[in-house]
């Protein structure tokens, strides 16, 4: 794998906006281990500690009695130790990873080594050591009693190990998810994405575009009972496969409250909802006397009704959290300028006055609508609670400004982004 490791790191380094396409942790797994393949081991354990480090303001009363402020380093073993099973969860190659994981580990002052990180010495060796499905179950619900996650966690990098056969995995998942029922409301979606083994169902957030989406093809059957206008043979279209997820009850659907208005927008005005059609030769008389005001509010509401599967309140206004959602959705885009600066560049180039709806952050006019923003914040907002059943939050879209950031969205927000039938 050297040679791959070599090159992904040269990709990221010529074209940033892969960056915002992968997750963090990814690309340090491919930095790390591209650098143990250059003998470069040093540089490898800093990546590493530098992940999971952070810089602490700490006073001390000096000799004088005069307090003095100072920077101290601190390093969350805990987190260290997660790092050691990031490649079975994902199905990548252990090695070089997990033996720098282990050297890292190994290098910290038995001081600094939490009772968490403790648990995990604990949980590693018993892996190692081909243990039992007693002695894995055993560490893990004592880890769970302090850390719910840390617990949860270690049934699931147990069943990924790939050591214990499909009875004895069974086993380990009914005591996952028993221990997961105890202590659903203290675990926010962001974390339960992780959880697969959980199965739980992932929230789904339409965008406009797929709303519209379904509205042309509705009105294609309005004028065309028979065949629809754009009807197609072949696979489903994305919004359709969505559909049919939710009501296989594998998925739950939800339209934010900025996609209904800005679906409105565009199903009342006869003029957009013709042009959905482009190029289509269609009876223009056939049309007036059948796309009238009564049928678009008729199929409006039924696709409002038929895309919103989930029975809870979907308010976009938040229980609390807007304060910190939008903080840390500021720094999101700040911390993503040249790539917006580039979907930006983009857009203009298909549409002239694109430009004139994007938003003005720290003065520069690159950054997504209004609209879009809400679309984020409340997906945001969403991840950070702990709302029984639901594993993950999804936001479904084809706009780029969700696209080209979807995995910089999920480390920062999180939440996902799902462009096509492929990404799910």
């Amino acid at each position: 794998h050297a040679g791959k490791f070599s090159e992904a790191t040269d990709m990221l380094k010529k074209q940033p906006e892969l960056e915002a396409a992968l997750t963090g942790l990814f690309q340090l797994y491919l930095r790390v281990c591209d650098d143990v393949q250059k003998d470069r081991s040093d540089s490898a354990k800093s990546r590493l500690l530098d992940s999971v480090s952070t810089t602490e303001t700490v006073s001390k009363e000096n000799q004088e009695g005069e307090i003095i402020q100072f920077q101290k380093v601190v390093i969350a073993s805990d987190e260290l130790d997660s790092l050691m099973f990031y490649p079975d969860t994902h199905g990548l190659p252990r090695d070089p990873w997990q033996g720098r994981v282990t050297s890292a580990i190994r290098g910290l002052r038995g001081s600094r080594r939490s009772y968490r990180s403790q648990l995990e010495d604990r949980f590693r060796n018993y892996l190692k050591d081909g243990a039992s499905v007693q002695e894995i179950e055993s560490v893990a619900r004592e880890a769970a009693e302090t850390d719910p996650i840390q617990g949860l966690m270690m049934f699931e990098r147990a069943m990924d190990y790939g050591t214990f056969e499909k009875r004895e995995n069974r086993i380990l998942s009914r005591s996952q998810r028993a221990i997961y029922k105890v202590n659903e409301g203290k675990i926010s979606i962001r974390y339960r994405g992780k959880m697969k083994r959980l199965e739980l169902r992932p929230l789904v957030l339409l965008d406009t575009n797929l709303l519209i989406d379904a509205a042309k093809e509705m009105v294609g059957y309005l004028l065309d009972p028979d065949g629809g206008i754009t009807n197609s043979s072949y696979a489903p279209p994305f919004h359709r496969y969505l559909l049919d997820r939710a009501h296989s009850g594998l998925i739950e659907l939800t339209i934010p409250d900025a996609v209904r208005g800005e679906f409105y927008n565009v199903m009342e005005n006869p003029e957009r909802v013709r042009s959905l059609f482009g190029d289509i030769w269609l009876d223009e008389i056939h049309w007036v006397e059948t796309v009238t005001e009564k049928e678009m509010s008729v199929i409006c509401k039924n696709i409002l009704d038929e895309y919103s599967t989930w029975s809870h309140n979907t308010s976009d206004d938040g229980d609390g959290e807007t304060e910190d959602i939008d903080e840390l959705l500021e720094g999101f885009l700040l911390g993503n300028a040249q790539l917006f600066a580039k979907v930006t560049d983009d857009k203009a180039m298909n549409n002239a006055r694109s430009k004139e709806k994007r938003t003005t952050i720290a003065g520069q006019s690159i950054y997504p609508e209004r609209g879009d923003l809400d679309i984020m914040r409340f997906a945001g907002m969403l991840a950070g609670t702990s709302i029984s059943d639901i594993g993950s939050i999804l936001v479904a879209s084809r706009d780029s400004d969700f696209g080209i950031v979807r995995r910089a969205l999920e480390d920062s927000l999180g939440f996902g982004v799902v462009r096509n039938i492929a990404d799910f």
